[in-house]
């Protein structure tokens, strides 16, 4: 039995079903900023959270290889404007929002994740 909650979304004509972060796959990617770079860049992050959003939709059921999200795909496959949204919609989905103290002309998407207070 799957306790995963599911969404489907849909930007530009392009559909996608996402569900929320695990807890643990949370508790990753609320790391320190300082503690993250010494294990990968904010970006490396940003594509982790978006696949584990995109795969955890697929939890349970037995879904071919080409179906899997990576990091690789992502980028192959998403442009930024339609990561930047996944991220959005994922971390909302999941109670947690991009830090909004992000400096001015740096991308949100290099910003730490915080839980919905």
């Amino acid at each position: 039995m799957s306790y995963i909650r599911k969404k489907r979304i849909e930007k530009d004509g392009a559909e996608f079903v996402i569900a929320p972060l695990t807890i643990e796959q949370v508790e990753q990617m609320i790391a320190p900023l300082d503690e993250l770079q010494e294990k990968k860049t904010a970006l490396a992050q940003v594509y982790d959270l978006v696949c584990a959003g995109l795969n955890n939709a697929n939890m349970g059921i037995i879904v071919n290889d080409p179906d899997i999200w990576t990091p690789e795909r992502v980028r192959r496959q998403l442009d930024q404007v339609t990561l930047a949204w996944l991220q959005e919609q994922i971390l909302d989905f999941s109670g947690l929002r991009i830090a909004k103290d992000t400096p001015a002309g740096e991308s949100s998407a290099a910003a730490p994740v915080t839980a919905i207070s």
